[in-house]
């Protein structure tokens, strides 16, 4: 149930409220996120949804991706997606879910590893 108060709000001018959401979305979960991207910031936006997490110019080449998760293994695979390669500099659990993920993919295509 809601109800009309007597207050009013007037949010500032540069308020994105679907970005604010989406930052909050990739925020405060357990496990952190800290990958570098061999791709510019304009080219990383492209392919990371803001959901994600949130981007940051690491260089004029490389891109940094800050967020949480906690669902690494999830998370794994939505950055196997991002068409160039990239690092995973923290969290043991991300990396862990990186490692799986790349057997399985090893698996999958049927070569010797």
């Amino acid at each position: 149930r809601s109800e009309a108060l007597p207050d009013s709000f007037v949010p500032p001018p540069d308020l994105d409220p679907m970005r604010t959401l989406e930052d909050h979305l990739s925020q405060g979960w357990t496990y952190p996120v800290d990958v570098i991207v061999d791709a510019t910031l304009a080219e990383t936006a492209r392919w990371v949804p803001r959901s994600l997490g949130r981007l940051e110019s690491e260089d004029d080449e490389r891109t940094r991706l800050r967020a949480t998760t906690d669902e690494p293994e999830w998370y794994a695979r939505q950055l196997a997606a991002i068409p160039a390669p990239f690092r995973i500099l923290g969290s043991p659990e991300l990396q862990r879910a990186a490692n799986d993920l790349g057997g399985y993919l090893v698996q999958a295509a049927g070569l010797p590893s």
